[in-house]
């Protein structure tokens, strides 16, 4: 928290004291009344009297309020003050029923106006202040040093730089760690949920409104941030049902231009179907016989044709059929069988 400055001596600064001591004690308006809250401040001696709502007071609470009231003061910077005495009464008491006293550091209020003049005629030279420190910070004879001294040691001895470097991030990890082990964690969340309640007591609208919206603004960025990270989604069903070309899946288009050449006969696959090469080659087949090596026998010919002469129907596809391609330069022969390429071969003429 940044040191405030204060000359109670002035009024203006004693008015602005008194505001921002009202809004610090407003935190614990279930123990203090804020608007009952007096300041004196006599030879160089600031006293601050609370009242308490209830006569049956929790101590442990009181002490901590007592704490925190302390802390706050001590940050201040209050120019004509050398001590500070808090006293607290019960409603319907005149004498204190507990008071505490410290000391503090005097700062005179003539210095504090003659460290404001000299700020406010240097003014224009001190926006940005945050790079001017870090340039400082980097410049500073100390940290160049420390470089300069990093850099031999790293040059004469890399070994011993290395484990040194090793050795002080150990170092500060286990600090780190001792931190968070050390931190009070369940005394800070208590005074968070304390705090928080008294927020809500001294005005329930407007700290639901505040709740509301910072829940509101962490929604929108949880929303932002899943949105910005996830992959791209399909959705399928919102589609049109002719949403590709169904041209290119056509066998004709994985292999040549139809017709009977060597390149379609290298595109011919086991598994095709009849329509499939026929579509490749480019035209109708000629059936030329029943192939025996891959089904069917002497047998089941003779059968074949006794149906034939019946006048009966056969299953060719059952057959391994051979059908013929031919064309001026080149024959293509393939067996068929239940619909499927099971054999091929080819001759050139010429």
């Amino acid at each position: 928290m940044r040191a405030t400055n204060l000359n109670l001596t002035d009024r203006r600064s004693w008015l602005k004291f008194q505001h921002i001591l009202t809004s610090f004690v407003s935190d614990y308006f279930d123990l203090v009344a804020p608007e009952q809250t007096e300041l004196k401040l006599q030879s160089q001696t600031l006293t601050i009297a609370f009242t308490f709502l209830a006569d049956a007071v929790d101590q442990d609470y009181a002490n901590r309020f007592t704490q925190q009231i302390e802390q706050w003061l001590l940050r201040l910077q209050l120019a004509g003050v050398r001590r500070i005495e808090l006293q607290f009464f019960l409603a319907d008491g005149d004498r204190p029923v507990l008071e505490r006293g410290l000391e503090i550091h005097y700062i005179a209020p003539h210095a504090l106006q003659t460290a404001g003049a000299s700020a406010v005629t240097q003014s224009p030279r001190r926006s940005g202040g945050l790079v001017r420190r870090i340039r400082n910070w980097l410049l500073s004879p100390e940290n160049i040093q420390n470089l300069q001294t990093s850099s031999r040691l790293a040059v004469r001895d890399p070994k011993g730089f290395l484990a040194s470097a090793g050795a002080t991030v150990r170092t500060n990890f286990v600090k780190a760690i001792d931190w968070v082990d050390t931190y009070p964690w369940e005394a800070k969340f208590q005074s968070t949920v304390q705090a928080q309640k008294r927020r809500h007591q001294r005005n329930i609208w407007k700290a639901l409104f505040e709740d509301a919206l910072i829940l509101l603004v962490i929604v929108l960025a949880a929303l932002w941030i899943a949105d910005h990270f996830a992959g791209p989604t399909l959705d399928i069903a919102a589609m049109p049902a002719q949403h590709y070309d169904s041209s290119m899946t056509s066998p004709r288009y994985r292999c040549s231009s139809p017709g009977i050449k060597l390149e379609n006969y290298i595109c011919l696959q086991k598994g095709m179907s009849y329509e499939q090469v026929s579509s490749i080659l480019g035209s109708e087949g000629k059936p030329l016989g029943i192939d025996y090596q891959f089904g069917g026998s002497l047998n089941q010919s003779q059968e074949i044709r006794e149906k034939l002469a019946r006048g009966e129907s056969v299953n060719w596809k059952e057959q391994p059929v051979v059908i013929s391609w031919q064309d001026k330069g080149m024959v293509v022969n393939a067996t068929f069988r239940n619909n499927e390429l099971v054999a091929r071969g080819y001759r050139k003429l010429n």
